[in-house]
């Protein structure tokens, strides 16, 4: 699929060039209607959003109901002293500067895939693409990640997750972000297979670790922070490229497309997706 390359550690192929720093005129803001928004944070994990006055409308909510407690943060391997930054550390070496360009920021976060099971990703922004890693904080090794050329992304939405109509799973009750960066529709067979992982979009929302009382504004564990900065960079990436159509930034729901899926609620409730202690056994 164009845009996207799906690989193991250092793959790769072409080339973009990287240049000239960052501009954000090329985004169009959607709430219904067209206009430009502001949201100024701070805290930002990334140079780009730092430098950004100009973002989505609202931040991803937070669940309410939910409470990473200091012992439960303790079980996640993420969570060590200095574990994050040699995971970065170790993820560079797959970044390629004459394609991927320089390194401008990273989070933790969590992706939630079309069969709704949720997994912990390290996610880094460079000039040119964005990195989508598969990390294992136990072995400290790059698995399987995912490189999205940011001219090729061409939609950002911002908002609550939901299921459809008929859906029987329990209510989400916080937001998440999608990027998209086709737009051709995943066929039956595409969405109905659970080892398909090239759908044109990702959805991803906050890491565990944020609701942990001493972590609720750490940068790296907030989606609204990774979506700031993913704005700022695909607007100047698409004007470099000479791409006319503006970036669309929409604040809408944002559907999962599950029904009825016992599997996944176990899997999410039991945090099968993330690298922790679990009894004194770790996976």
């Amino acid at each position: 699929m164009d845009g996207v390359v799906v690989a193991d550690r250092g793959s790769g192929k072409g080339a973009v060039p990287a240049d000239s720093q960052p501009s954000f005129d090329e985004v169009e803001f959607r709430d219904g209607s067209t206009t430009n928004l502001r949201r100024d944070r701070p805290f930002s994990a990334s140079a780009i959003s730092r430098r950004s006055a100009r973002s989505t409308q609202s931040r991803a909510s937070l669940s309410p109901t939910l409470v990473t407690s200091d012992h439960a943060a303790r079980t996640i391997f993420a969570y060590r002293s200095g574990i994050i930054e040699t995971a970065v550390d170790s993820c560079k070496t797959s970044v390629l500067t004459d394609l991927d360009g320089e390194v401008k920021g990273f989070w933790l976060l969590t992706e939630i895939d079309h069969w709704d099971l949720e997994k912990e990703k390290l996610v880094l922004l460079t000039a040119n693409t964005l990195l989508i890693i598969k990390y294992d904080f136990i072995a400290l090794s790059v698995g399987k990640f995912k490189r999205i050329f940011l001219s090729s992304i061409d939609r950002v939405q911002m908002g609550d997750l939901i299921y459809p109509r008929y859906s029987i799973m329990p209510s989400r009750q916080h937001g998440g972000l999608r990027i998209h960066w086709t737009k051709d529709e995943p066929t039956f067979a595409q969405k109905w297979n659970p080892f398909y992982d090239d759908l044109g979009y990702t959805t991803m929302t906050h890491h565990l670790l944020i609701y942990n009382e001493k972590e609720k504004e750490t940068s790296i564990y907030d989606v609204s922070d990774l979506a700031d900065s993913v704005i700022g960079a695909v607007g100047d990436a698409r004007k470099r490229g000479g791409i006319s159509d503006a970036l669309r930034v929409e604040d809408v729901a944002i559907e999962i497309e599950s029904y009825a899926s016992f599997s996944s609620l176990v899997f999410n409730q039991s945090h099968l997706g993330f690298n922790m202690e679990r009894g004194g056994i770790s996976f």
